[in-house]
């Protein structure tokens, strides 16, 4: 992996090399984003003098900022090639040119630096700088050569599944790591679409997807499942241009977040849920409710909300111990629990405090569900055989109706209210 300490200037020639750099005809330099000059190929040096360090609209057009028509400043403004034709007059004439200017990006679609491509339209350049030598042509050669195997070594070396396909969703390119997931060899996936190893599910996904990225000519990053294995990946889909700015393909690279994914539904679970009965917490409980207050805004649909309270907690905590005080606490959460639906959201939100939050249908209404509230308690007071053990609750129902629509807090205080009433008459 290259190194993130590195320069821009760095990173650059150690994918390019200086041979290939120098060995171009065009004048050519790499500005960072400030506009400094990072390098410069000898081309470049030969028409407008050694300026590296240097910014590049003071060294080149002796001003204090960046020109207006700076091709290279809309580059970096929004990601794309620009070009114009300019003249320049020099000693030894004057030059045509067109100058074409480059943003260039890491993988993650970031723009690190730019660079500038001198034309000479007329073909007025020096000899030197027009024609190459036959020796300079075969070390370019083998430092391109050189250049891909480092590319090669870095793509199938990263654990990402990296792959390159073309605008008919043919595969040019597929990295070791990603042939692995696919179980192909190198040799099995040429002239193969994406179609060939992927379900018309999974393909239908990523052509929609694909789409996105060639109409805007923009990356774009994707939470992705696999069909696969159900492994989740975030996925990057850039597309890739030519020195014309067509864009002729379409790189994508996968990153494998599934522990991250799992990582993050365990700390949510957690925050969401009440250690010692492993109901929904408060905090849960609040999150769900809302978004259930949502839907039977939506599909007009009665909800009821009942609030409980453990009777006598402090005094089985005083008498005989906290430690049966917590195993009176989770036997009512099992009898909430065993008394109310999946579907109903029973939470435990204070230290002797229940709620419940569910749909009110005529098939279970509000009188059936304090029956076999009373049942479940009876049926475990029946078998409680030691002091303290039976248990009481005291609770209270209110129906909420969204044609008269209330927030949660207001429905859990009309809620505690009854609640309170219930206990007051047990006394």
């Amino acid at each position: 992996m290259p190194d993130k300490h590195k320069t821009a200037k760095q990173l650059i020639m150690d994918c390019i090399g200086q041979g290939v750099f120098d060995a171009f005809g065009d004048a050519v330099s790499i500005q960072d984003t400030d506009f400094k000059v990072l390098c410069q190929n000898q081309s470049h040096k030969n028409m407008l003098g050694e300026h590296i360090g240097e910014y590049c609209y003071k060294a080149y057009q002796g001003k204090d900022n960046v020109c207006e028509n700076c091709q290279l400043a809309m580059s970096f403004k929004d990601g794309k090639v620009h070009k114009m034709e300019q003249v320049r007059d020099t000693d030894d004439g004057i030059f045509h040119y067109e100058l074409t200017a480059y943003p260039l990006k890491d993988l993650s679609g970031k723009i690190m630096a730019g660079m500038e491509v001198l034309k000479d339209i007329d073909r007025r350049w020096k000899a030197e700088a027009a024609l190459q030598d036959i020796a300079e042509r075969k070390k370019a050669e083998i430092t391109l050569r050189q250049s891909e195997e480092k590319y090669r070594c870095l793509l199938d070396f990263t654990s990402d599944s990296i792959y390159l396909v073309d605008q008919d969703y043919k595969y040019l390119f597929i990295n070791k790591q990603h042939l692995s997931r696919l179980g192909l060899s190198e040799e099995q996936y040429i002239n193969k679409a994406y179609s060939d190893f992927h379900s018309p599910e999974e393909t239908e996904l990523f052509i929609q997807k694909a789409d996105k990225v060639l109409k805007s000519d923009e990356p774009f990053q994707f939470d992705y499942k696999s069909f696969r294995d159900g492994r989740c990946f975030v996925q990057t889909i850039s597309p890739v241009r030519d020195f014309n700015s067509k864009t002729t393909s379409i790189a994508v690279i996968s990153k494998d977040i599934t522990a991250i994914k799992q990582a993050a539904e365990k700390l949510y679970y957690i925050s969401i849920t009440d250690e010692l009965t492993g109901l929904y917490n408060r905090r849960g409980f609040l999150a769900l409710s809302e978004q259930q207050l949502k839907l039977a805004a939506r599909e007009n649909k009665k909800m009821f909300l009942m609030s409980a309270d453990l009777d006598f907690l402090k005094l089985i905590n005083d008498t005989i111990g906290h430690q049966k005080g917590d195993m009176a606490i989770i036997n009512i959460a099992n009898i909430l629990k065993e008394t109310f639906r999946e579907s109903d959201i029973v939470a435990r939100i204070g230290g002797d405090e229940f709620v419940v939050f569910g749909a009110d249908t005529p098939e279970t209404n509000i009188e059936t569900l304090v029956d076999r509230l009373r049942e479940n308690l009876n049926a475990h007071n029946d078998k409680a055989n030691e002091p303290l053990g039976e248990l009481s609750l005291s609770y209270g129902f209110i129906i909420y109706d969204p044609r008269h629509p209330h927030s949660i807090e207001e429905l859990l205080s009309e809620a505690d209210k009854l609640m309170y009433q219930h206990k007051s008459e047990k006394r």
